[in-house]
């Protein structure tokens, strides 16, 4: 299959995943207040967060070893991406644990739901597994089979809990879970079925996610925050109120980061069997046209989905969030640029200096924070919308600083042509 093929194809996968909050958009904002939403937000902002503490990152490994490893050790990685969530989610309870009065406090959750957030997240460990096998497999027929019979359990699930057992959000938050739990078991037997589960340690494979992993904590918790903590600060300097409206209109825009990601996921295991192959300078240059062109057709896509989104917004949710139709356009630029950031970190991720992108995502971090505390005061929402702007910015042109200088490629446009070219 081409790389514009599987670009559609995981599109339309996706496309197809992400209408499960899309289709939720009219009930949730409908049963729920803005309060009880941005309740609901920072319960998912949570679990969001907490996800790479269990899932110790590793799975993205897999994309990059696939044509490299032999099959005995190509199961015994994947053995140990599944086993070890389980010793990351016993870990991350303690901790919560431990601070679950301040983090109920900080996410304005009751105490038991903060103690539960491991649980919620080990459950998404071998869902989310299985489509990284088929992504790096290059297989979109199975990864959109499997995301898409999640997607359907997930949005059946809840509604059945919000709307007829009346739940509130703690409904939608037991769809996600119970929806996870049988895919859990899906998963497994998919994995056994195609050999990739066996019995036993694997010491090197083990060792190698861990090397793998570990530096990108960091790097997950701090992008997650950079992505994820405007409606914390929203919600204590604004108040759930304001973080409501703000999460429905960062959920709208996310449709630009859906079609973004679908395009890297095509992308990226192309990119990494030309890269295994040592290409040449030719090679390189049409590696690097063909990065342009997909960064050109992001923005180009971006755009029309904000004017489409701008002309629907009004029909697709409640009225007491109809003031959020200006900051989805706002965010919906910012995920655009979350896009071009995607095409370049590839290359840290190859050479596996992960630790460069958490010292990226840190000091974004925390310039988002001081940016955050200054002008939520000032501007509100739309003060946390141009700071989620300009940081993925600030993200993009960092990042890709940094893999230019850790593997050289032709990137301006006279090496392109091939004018001064060293290599």
């Amino acid at each position: 299959m081409s790389l514009g093929k599987h670009i559609l194809s995981y599109g339309a996968f996706n496309a197809i995943n992400a209408a499960v909050p899309f289709l939720l958009m009219p009930v949730l904002t409908v049963r729920l207040s803005p309060q009880d939403y941005g309740v609901l937000s920072l319960a998912q902002l949570l679990i969001t967060l907490a996800l790479p503490l269990v899932l110790i990152n590793t799975h993205g490994l897999f994309v990059i070893e696939r044509t490299r490893l032999s099959g005995k050790e190509l199961a015994g990685l994947v053995s140990a991406m599944v086993w070890l969530p389980v010793a990351g989610c016993a870990a991350i309870t303690m901790i919560f644990w431990a601070a679950h009065g301040a983090l109920a406090a900080l996410f304005k959750l009751p105490d038991t739901w903060v103690v539960m957030i491991p649980v919620f997240c080990l459950v998404q460990s071998v869902p989310t597994l299985v489509p990284v096998i088929f992504q790096g497999r290059q297989q979109a027929v199975h990864y959109g089979a499997f995301k898409t019979a999640l997607s359907i359990l997930n949005l059946g699930l809840s509604i059945l809990f919000v709307i007829s057992l009346a739940m509130g959000w703690e409904g939608r938050l037991w769809g996600i879970f119970w929806a996870n739990v049988v895919f859990t078991a899906v998963g497994l037997l998919t994995l056994r079925r195609e050999g990739l589960l066996i019995l036993g340690l694997f010491r090197q494979q083990t060792l190698s996610a861990l090397r793998f992993g570990l530096p990108l904590i960091p790097h997950s918790v701090s992008g997650i925050l950079l992505a994820m903590s405007d409606r914390i600060f929203l919600a204590n300097i604004a108040g759930p109120g304001e973080a409501g409206v703000y999460s429905v209109a960062y959920q709208i825009a996310s449709g630009v980061g859906i079609i973004m990601t679908s395009i890297n996921q095509a992308w990226a295991p192309h990119l990494f069997g030309c890269l295994n192959k040592d290409p040449g300078t030719e090679e390189k240059r049409t590696i690097v046209r063909r990065t342009y062109r997909i960064i050109s057709c992001m923005a180009g896509i971006a755009i029309v989905y904000a004017v489409i989104m701008y002309a629907a917004y009004d029909f697709l949710i409640g009225p007491a969030f109809h003031s959020g139709k200006v900051l989805a356009l706002i965010l919906a630029g910012a995920f655009c640029l979350q896009g071009a950031y995607y095409m370049v970190t590839n290359y840290i991720y190859y050479v596996r200096k992960t630790h460069v992108l958490s010292g990226i995502t840190t000091s974004c971090l925390i310039a988002s924070a001081i940016g955050n505390v200054a002008l939520i005061p000032l501007a509100g929402s739309y003060g946390a919308a141009a700071v989620m702007l300009a940081v993925w910015l600030a993200m993009f042109v960092l990042t890709w600083i940094f893999a230019a200088r850790l593997f050289p490629m032709p990137w301006l446009p006279s090496r392109l042509a091939g004018r001064g070219d060293r290599r």
